[in-house]
């Protein structure tokens, strides 16, 4: 139990040298900057995407679908070719 003790302490105490020595190097303190920024930024590229896709999506449902009798077997068929439910086969 001594020794459980020792560890955590010894684990203790380097982390808090490693905060310190992070907090004072400016270019750390840069990169992190940098890097949550590039996250903020693939974040807002996911939700621009998802959103463009429902998007076509939408509007590929208002065009097919609009008075049309084959409407709904179009809808059904473009679904499943976004799924992978068809394959097309060289044959």
């Amino acid at each position: 139990m001594n020794a459980l003790l020792h560890g955590i302490f010894q684990v203790q105490e380097a982390n808090s040298r490693f905060c310190q020595a992070k907090a004072g190097n400016q270019n750390a303190v840069t990169r992190e900057q940098k890097l949550k920024e590039v996250a903020t930024a693939f974040d807002s590229y996911v939700e621009l995407k998802s959103n463009l896709e429902e998007g076509t999506k939408v509007k590929l449902r208002a065009e097919i679908g609009g008075g049309c009798a084959w409407g709904p077997f179009l809808l059904c068929l473009h679904g499943n070719f976004q799924s992978g439910y068809l394959k097309l086969s060289g044959r």
